[in-house]
Formats: C-alpha cells, structure tokens, sequence
C-alpha cells in the first residue's frame, strides 16, 4: 500500500507467493501518481501473513517535494539625504521543484521606529528548480539621522511567507587631537580631525567645524566606506588676534538631523607680564629702563605705573600709562632719577593692573620691586631748640639745618608726646624665632616660613616652600649685602636680593653643611659664618661660606650665639669666646652665657646663667650689671637683648625693659591689655632700629613704635564676623572666611574689605588660585533636612558666584572637609568619599570605596606635591583607614594602612607637604616621609610620638 501525506491509501494490491526454505521472492509493482498529487512525504508498506498470521513487515518513503525560497539583499552603496536608494532583493529557489509564482514587499524603519518608506507588492512568475529573480526597490530618502535603520520585507510563495530584517547602521564616530594642549593669538592651531565608519552603509560626511568666538567655520564632504573606514582631516586654523583667554572648544557636527555633535577643548593663556630691571645701581640725575614682555597667550592693555620711594618713604620718581602689548612682544619704559637724589637705597615698584592679565613676579604680589642703590647728595640734618625744657602755652622756637642744600625738598616736623604706641600683625605667622634688619626691610622667620616687612610702603611679604624655601621652619635669618640667608633644621636657604631668587643649601651641594638645627648666621665682609647643633646637646655643627671665591668651608668654635664686632666674632659658650675672623686664634673671656648677646661698640651686652644683664668693656674689661624682679621679688628669665642708638632692649618673661645709655636709666615699656599675653611669658626674639622694635611672639609679629597710636581691627573696620572658619591667601589679599560671609585683607594698604557677593555665606572652608576663590558653604541644616553643604566657586575678575548644586557634585549629604585647587583641577574632601572636579573639561568625578583602594570614605585632609595627591582617611574603625596616593601621571591609586607599610596608625587627622618631606598628623604621634630618599617608597618614614 501507498499512503499519501494526509495518510489517505493512493495504491493497494495483494500477490500469492510460496516460498522454499531458506528461499526468496521479488514482487515488482508500478503506478501512476495522479498531477493533481499533494506535495509532501509518501509512506510505501509491505506486509506477510500466512492463514491470517503477520509473518513480516517493511516499509519506506518518498517524497512529492515542496518549492522552497531564499532571499539575499543587496544593499544602497551610501544612505544619502535627499536621494533614491535602489534596494535589491535576490530571491532564490532552494527547493527540488519550482516554483510557481510569488510576491514581495518591503518597508524601511528609521533609528526612532518610525516607518518611513513602504514598496507596496511586487510579484514575480515561475523560478525553476535551482533558478533566481531578482526583484529591485527604489527608496526614497528625506533627511536622514545617525542611528539604526531596519529594512523589513515579506515573500509569499506556494501557499507560504518567509519574513525577515536586516539591520542598517548609520553612525560615525569622531574623534580630534591637536598638536598641543595650548595656543596664542596669531599661532596656527594644528592637528587632525578622524572620522570613522563605525556601520555597514556607507557614509558621505560633511563635517561641520565651528570655534565659538573666533568667526571660525568650515565645512568638508567626505566618503567613508562601510567596515570602520577612517578619513582623517588635517587642521590648521589661525588663532585670531582678538582671541579671548581661557577654554575654547572646536565644535564638529555631521547631520541635519539628530546629528552627532562632539566638542574638543583647547586652551589659550591669559597675557602675563614679565618684568626684567637691567641695572640696579645708579648715581643721581640718571635715566634707567623697565623692559616688560607679554609671555601670555592674548594682547593685552593696561595701566602702566612705576614709583620709586626713598628708605624714609619720599616719593622721588613716578610714571604712570596706559600701555598695549602684543603676544611675545617687549616694550620699554623709561625713567629718570632727580638731580637732587639722596645717597641711599630706593624701592622701584611697578605695578601692572589689567582685567584679563596675570601679573607675575617672583614674589608673586602682582608687582615688580627691585631695590636700587642710588650714588647722591649725602645730606645731613641738624636740629634745636632754643631750650630744653617748656612749660604749657609756651612757644617752642628752634632751627634746622640740612647740608649741603638740598632742592625741592620737603621737611615734614612733628612734636609728639611720647606715648608707646604698638601694632600687632596677625595672620602673618606664628611662633617666630628670628629676625633680621635689611634697609627698607624687616625680616621675620618662624615656623611658617619667612615674612618681610617694607617700612616705607608698611606692606608685608611672605616666602613658603611652595615659593622654595628649603623649609617651613626658619630658626635663624642673616642679612648680608647682596643676599639674605636663612637657617633651617635641615639646611639653608639663600634670598638673592638682585634677581629674588631662592637656592637650598645642604651637605649635598656644599660638602660640609651637616643636617642640624642651623641656629646662627652672622655676615661680615668676607664670610656668612653658620652654627648650630643637633638635637637638644651643643654638638659642633659650624661651616662658613667664603663670599669672595664661593667656597664651603668648617670653623673650629664651639656652637652657639653669634655676633660680629670689628674683626672679631664673639659667639655664645661657657666662656664667652672672642674669635679673630682673620688670624683665625680664639680668646676667651670670663663670662658665662646662657641666653643672647649683642654687641655695642665698645660695649657686649649678655645674658648670663643666673638671669642677670652684663655690660662688659671690651677694652678695660669692667662690667655691670642688673637683675630684675617682678611684683613678687623674684628674678625674672630674661631671653633676648638688642641694641640701636640710644637704647638696649631686653626681653622678659614679664614683658620689655628699656636702657637709656644717656641717661643711664631703665624703665619698662607698657604693654596693651590686648597684647599683654602675647608678649609676657613668651620666648621673645627682639630687633631695634631707629624708629621701631620688633617682636616675634607666639601669635606672630609685634611692632612697637614710639610717633604713632594704637591700631586695632574689629567688625567697625569690615570684619563680617569675629567667627573665623578658614583663611587662604593669594598675591594681592588674605581670603577669610567666616560664618557671615567672606572678607579679604588689603596688606599694603591694611584694609579689610567686604566681598559683597560673598556676604551672608557660613563658609566653613576657602581655598584660591588664580582666577577663582573656591568655598565650601553650610546651609545651616543637618543631613536629614535637606542640603548641608555645597561648593562654590567665586570669580576675582568678574564678581560673579557660581554654585553647584549638589546633584551636579554627588555629596547630598556630605560634610566637606578639606578644598586643594592645584593647576587643573579641585579636590574635595567629604565624609562620603573625594570629589574632583575638572576645571577645564567642567567635569566632576567621584573616588570611594567602588572605585578605589580605600577602606572608607571619610577624607579628613587634602595635600598635593609635584607628582602626587595624597588623601588621609579615618574613622572610628582602626582598621579601615590609611593615606591614598594618587599618581597624577599614572592616574592609579594606591593605599598604605599599618597592614602593608610602616605607617604605625590608619587614622589619619592631617597631611601637610614641606619642601622635601611629606608630615602625617595621627593618633599615634606625627609621622615624616623624606621623599629625597625614596619619593615612591612610602615605607621610608620617621615616627614622632610624645615621650
């Protein structure tokens, strides 16, 4: 029998057979298969039986086939706006019969699912066995979008439909790299501009290049060829010379619509000014040149103006001028010195002031001062009165005489009642130790670097280790003709007084300058004489430099207080010891030391052990002496003796004691109720020059000055608030923030000022750089109240605040703790981990335990150098702290807890940068890291704990 694919018999027949043993049989059939036969799978079964038994069964198959399709695209070569695109559809016949007829139709789906195009029904004729047609579609094309297209098509044959898409990418990627990172005004920004195929149509570009401010537009035609092709586009485009500074971008677009648009920044500097004093020594009547150059990236305008003042704070010469300069460019300005110039020393400022320009110098105070010598009239002053004593309503009668004659000149006289008058300088340093006299300047150093005072100008300098000073910490200052030198616990440092630059000095570069506390500097005409020791015992620890043939050398004296009287040096011992700088043969004397010395012609004034003042006679060898007593009749320590003209100062414990070397008397100066603690019970430091005395204290410098009254700051002067949270300082003021807005401090002219955008802020952290004061701001609520703490940024030039809301900075309820600005971008510490931003891109980033090595996300302090950033981190869980560094270069972290360094705690309070040393403030002592032994060991450390 023969069944039919709906199992229906199509053929039976029946045949007796007889079969021997072991025999076999062949039966043939045959039939006709009808035309109308169904297509499928035929079933042929065969079957034995023997008196109604089944002895046997076989059975097999056949097949009417079915027609069968396939269908392969031929792709547009490019998706062009605005064209018609031929699709082709090859459809081919896969079957073991033909095909009879069919029809086909097609649609196109843009990126956004939208149908945009359907062919309607094509149909075809007969495909004979292992034949093809091909069926072609013209698409119509409108604006085209960067995305996914979707071609979707449908074949009907023979009672079936075979359906199916096919993807059609259309998307390019751009990317761009110019051939530096900044440019000036006129230079040819230069670089390449790639464009890639990343689909499999192909594409027919026209970039879009736009530079926002410049006037700048380009547009190009470009063919890419599907499977990641790349064209690559050189640049070169002329910075105009109207160039804005700072971030710019190069804006390339391809596409009407959705078009992709990628920006690329580059920078252009703002204009700096350097300045350059080719003489600084003069006679009178002479002419001399400030050269200042544009080393910036923009032109620039600005108010030019030069003065020079005399050590007595005379104006002698002054210019003033609007002055353009071009990038690169330099111009000169003249000068002239008066016929009628005093002999002396002059302070030559210059002071630049532009809305868009950096103004640099060494010193970075946006001012250029050199101090001048200048070779003139020597006058000299007398005055009288007609008698020494008056009475009240009396007419005072003298004269004045000035020789030689000097020309229109100015006498200014004052009668003024000796009142003691003292000015305190705060936030200028703390714990000062030292002090040198230098003309015009007065030297401070201390444990926050050094700070220089201008008497005729009254405005304070400072030098940190950022500026290169070898250390924060200056126990020692020696002032000589052409360089000022400081000690430090671990070296020196030298001031050029010519070019105002800093070079250290170690054992390294000098052979003999062992690493000790360098606690005296004394000059004389051939050598800068050092001494000092190690640790808390007087070790010999003395080198000498040797001015004239710049040669290191070591002295043979013991350490210890040193001063310079004629050819000898007299220096602190037990005896006192005289020391021939020429002959090099060292005396002694009988008198024992134990605190300062200074020499006063023919006089040495000293400290001795039992806390008694000794005058001693250098050429009779007789002396005095005295003793002081407070209230309660006891001695009281004396720490400090300096010696002027008329007077010796001493410093007490009980404040300060005043000798009349006419009048043979002493008295004790009267100190302000409000400065008592700062000068009572304090290791005072002491210089006296005409006018003035100056104090270090524990709370920073003290002027005392006789001609002038009280000066005190309160709120009546500006002060917002008297609750103080952060203070940062740049070149021109003192940041301060406060729970009531922020003031910045005028130091030349001594004024508080009101940043009025700023007012009414509770800034609990201030940092600055250049161009931005960078806050952090409390709004007063707690985390469960909404927003605590945001950041702002505050624009010097312009005035303007800018906050970021706290979606944009990703520290909703965190508590910011520390603000670094370096020179590309802001650290922030929280307690919900270290946020950057990115101040050129405009990018912020987040660190935290998802993303770095640290054990926690409570940042407690921020400190960066030169190649890393360094992140303290601590909590109440003693195991998930440590210090996180992070390699700017590099961009990898890395983090040392007590686990896997020497690092003796994970608590980690403070960080602080010094020169050549990395401090750790913890709960276990203070911690050094020397990066001069190994700056990417970290387990190189020293530990400092309370003994």
């Amino acid at each position: 029998m023969i069944f039919n694919p709906d199992n229906a018999v199509i053929f039976a027949t029946t045949t007796a057979l007889t079969i021997t043993p072991e025999g076999s049989a062949t039966i043939n059939f045959e039939t006709l298969l009808p035309a109308d036969s169904i297509r499928g799978n035929y079933i042929i079964a065969a079957e034995g039986d023997r008196k109604g038994n089944i002895i046997g069964k076989s059975m097999t198959s056949f097949q009417i086939p079915f027609p069968q399709a396939g269908i392969s695209l031929e792709l547009p070569p490019a998706l062009i706006s605005h064209s018609t695109a031929t699709t082709l559809f090859k459809i081919n016949n896969t079957g073991l019969t033909r095909i009879e007829s069919g029809s086909l139709s097609a649609s196109l789906r843009a990126p956004d699912n939208s149908v945009i195009w359907v062919s309607g029904t094509s149909t075809f004729g007969t495909i004979p066995m292992a034949g093809s047609i091909t069926q072609g579609f013209k698409v119509p094309l409108g604006n085209l979008s960067f995305g996914v297209y979707q071609l979707e098509y449908s074949l009907s044959y023979d009672g079936k439909c075979l359906s199916g898409k096919q993807r059609i990418t259309y998307s390019p990627l751009i990317n761009c790299l110019f051939d530096k990172p900044s440019y000036k005004a006129r230079e040819t920004l230069k670089g390449t501009l790639t464009i890639i195929n990343t689909g499999n149509a192909e594409i027919v570009a026209e970039p879009r290049m736009d530079i926002d401010g410049f006037g700048y537009k380009e547009t190009l035609t470009k063919k890419l060829i599907p499977a990641d092709s790349n064209i690559d586009i050189p640049l070169n485009i002329s910075i105009p010379s109207t160039a804005t500074p700072g971030v710019h971008k190069l804006i390339v677009s391809i596409g009407e619509v959705n078009p992709i648009i990628n920006e690329f920044d580059f920078a252009i500097p703002t204009a700096k000014l350097e300045f350059n004093l080719p003489k600084l020594s003069y006679q009178q009547g002479d002419r001399g040149t400030v050269s200042i150059k544009n080393t910036g990236g923009v032109d620039t305008t600005f108010d030019y103006a030069l003065t020079i003042m005399s050590q007595a704070g005379i104006l002698c010469c002054e210019k003033k001028s609007g002055l353009s300069l071009k990038v690169d460019d330099m111009i000169e300005q003249g000068f002239q010195l008066p016929d009628q110039a005093l002999e002396g020393t002059y302070s030559l400022e210059v002071k630049c002031e532009s809305a868009y320009c950096y103004l640099w110098n060494e010193e970075r105070h946006g001012i250029f001062n050199k101090t001048i010598s200048v070779s003139g009239i020597k006058p000299v002053l007398n005055i009288m009165t007609t008698k020494q004593k008056y009475t009240t309503d009396e007419h005072i009668f003298g004269s004045i005489t000035i020789t030689p004659r000097v020309q229109d000149g100015t006498l200014h006289l004052k009668i003024f009642k000796e009142n003691e008058a003292w000015t305190a300088y705060t936030g200028i340093g703390e714990d000062m130790k030292a002090i040198g006299k230098d003309g015009d300047y007065i030297w401070y150093g201390g444990r926050s670097g050094v700070a220089r005072y201008q008497k005729s100008t009254g405005s304070w300098t400072t030098l940190t280790p950022p500026d290169g000073l070898k250390s924060w910490e200056v126990n020692s200052i020696g002032v000589d003709e052409d360089a000022v030198w400081f000690g430090h616990y671990d070296g020196l440092t030298k001031y050029d007084k010519q070019t105002g630059s800093l070079k250290r000095f170690t054992k390294g570069n000098t052979g003999v300058l062992p690493t000790c506390n360098v606690n005296v500097i004394a000059v004389d005409d051939r050598y800068i004489w050092f001494s000092g020791n190690y640790g808390y015992s007087w070790t010999i620890c003395n080198c000498r430099y040797d001015k004239s043939n710049n040669i290191w050398g070591t002295w043979t004296p013991p350490a210890g207080e040193l001063v310079f009287e004629r050819e000898y040096a007299w220096y602190k011992g037990v005896p006192v010891c005289r020391y021939n700088t020429e002959t090099q043969i060292l005396g002694s004397k009988t008198i024992s030391v134990t605190g300062k010395m200074a020499v006063d012609g023919d006089y040495i004034w000293v400290i001795d052990e039992r806390c008694k003042l000794l005058k001693h006679n250098i050429t009779d060898g007789t002396q005095q002496e005295w003793t002081f007593k407070n209230q309660g009749e006891y001695n009281i320590s004396l720490d400090s003796i300096s010696v002027d003209k008329d007077y010796v100062w001493v410093g007490t414990h009980d404040g300060i004691r005043q000798y009349d070397k006419k009048t043979g008397n002493w008295q004790e100066i009267a100190i302000p109720e409000n400065l008592g603690q700062a000068i009572k019970y304090q290791d005072l430091f002491i210089a006296a020059d005409e006018n003035s005395l100056w104090l270090t204290t524990r709370i920073g410098p003290i002027r005392y000055d006789k001609s002038t009254k009280w000066e005190t700051f309160s709120m009546a002067d500006g002060l917002l608030s008297n609750n103080v949270n952060s203070v940062a300082k740049d070149a021109e003021f003192i940041w301060i923030a406060t729970d009531k807005g922020v003031n910045k401090y005028d130091e030349r002219n001594n004024k508080i000022i009101k940043e009025d955008t700023l007012s009414g802020l509770n800034v609990t952290k201030i940092n600055v750089d250049n161009d931005y004061v960078w806050l952090s701001i409390w709004n007063g609520k707690y985390w469960y109240e909404g927003e605590s703490y945001t950041m702002g940024r505050y624009d010097k030039i312009t005035g303007s605040l800018t906050i970021f809301p706290i979606e944009i900075i990703g520290t909703a309820t965190a508590k910011i703790t520390d603000i670094l600005s370096d020179d590309n971008y802001v650290w922030v510490g929280t307690n919900y981990g270290l946020i950057r931003y990115d101040k050129l891109n405009n990018i912020w980033a987040t660190f935290t335990t998802t993303n770095t090595p640290f054990l926690n996300n409570k940042v407690t302090s921020i400190a960066a150098d030169e190649n890393y950033v360094w992140v303290g981190i601590s909590t109440s869980a003693v195991e998930r702290g440590g210090l996180a560094r992070y390699d700017k270069t590099s961009g990898t972290w890395a983090i040392f807890t007590l686990q896997n360094s020497q690092l003796p705690s994970n608590k980690i309070k403070s960080i602080g940068i010094d020169g050549d040393y990395l401090w750790l403030g913890t709960d276990d002592g203070l911690i050094q890291q020397q990066f001069s032994v190994n700056k990417c060991d970290i387990d190189v450390f020293i530990h400092y704990i309370h003994q």
